[in-house]
């Protein structure tokens, strides 16, 4: 009835999720949002992303970053390797704790309902680096949670202190039930 998604995402003892998905493989009709945040990477292939009221198109080596609650599907013409994950930002830090507040409340909160990842400006190929990293760490099927939550505050980091937080869409409505 909200188009949330039902599906859990890793636990509540460890709110981390890896998808090495081809999206070509999906039901292009389902429209999700889901509170915790996302990271998608196109490693084949060309995808349109519907983030929000926004059309974007993505090429083979770029990625995104959609926030919590945003309105979101991917769609594509033909085989695209789109692996991605999705965590609670309480993985990132506890709620009400000062890194919590400081670094990733204002990303939340802030009127951004995705970030581009693009190849060729460098703080945004970082955290595409560390993107794959994560997805290899995944697939090695090895403990990796303490890697992986390090990875992830790495790539925290270089979005929040370079996402431009005050040229979010004036149209965002967060979704939050």
């Amino acid at each position: 009835e909200t188009l949330r998604e039902m599906a859990v995402h890793g636990s509540s003892a460890y709110p981390f999720a890896y998808y090495p998905e081809d999206i070509w493989q999906f039901d292009f009709h389902r429209i999700d949002w889901h509170h915790e945040l996302e990271f998608m990477y196109l490693a084949q292939g060309s995808v349109l992303c519907l983030a929000g009221e926004d059309r974007i198109e993505l090429r083979q080596g770029s990625g995104i970053f959609i926030n919590s609650g945003v309105l979101h599907r991917y769609e594509a013409q033909e085989s695209a390797v789109a692996p991605n994950i999705v965590f609670a930002p309480s993985l990132l830090a506890a709620e009400e704790t000062f890194v919590c507040r400081k670094y990733v409340m204002p990303v939340i909160r802030s009127s951004v309902p995705y970030q581009l990842l693009d190849p060729h400006i460098d703080w945004q190929a970082q955290i595409l680096q560390i993107l794959r990293r994560i997805f290899a760490l995944q697939e090695a099927g090895k403990d990796c949670e303490l890697t992986t939550v390090r990875m992830l505050l790495e790539m925290w980091e270089l979005l929040a202190g370079h996402m431009d937080l005050e040229a979010g869409s004036p149209r965002l409505r967060r979704l939050n039930h």
